[in-house]
């Protein structure tokens, strides 16, 4: 377990919030619909450890966040998922209400 200066470390060491950036370009460019908004700008929204339950056994990741920004409205969040030995597992798009 990571106690919070591990954790700044472990990111800036990784570069994971400049990877984040780079992974949700890379998404946007293969997905159709966001080509209504004039100027996307993301943001660092939060960083947080996780830890999740399968099957009773943990699984631990940090979750990146980016505000995503079109318009100048805030319309979802990216998320970006990696495990505490530096291996990305997932990413999505997450739409707001």
């Amino acid at each position: 377990m990571l106690n919070t200066n591990e954790m700044k470390i472990f990111i800036e060491k990784h570069q994971l919030i400049e990877q984040s950036r780079v992974s949700f370009y890379r998404y946007i460019d293969d997905f159709d619909g966001l080509d209504e908004f004039d100027d996307i700008i993301i943001n660092l929204y939060k960083v947080q450890m996780v830890i999740n339950y399968q099957f009773d056994e943990p699984v631990e990741y940090l979750q990146i966040l980016l505000s995503v920004l079109g318009n100048n409205v805030r319309f979802a969040e990216y998320s970006y998922l990696v495990t505490l030995s530096g291996e990305v597992i997932d990413d999505s798009l997450i739409y707001c209400k």
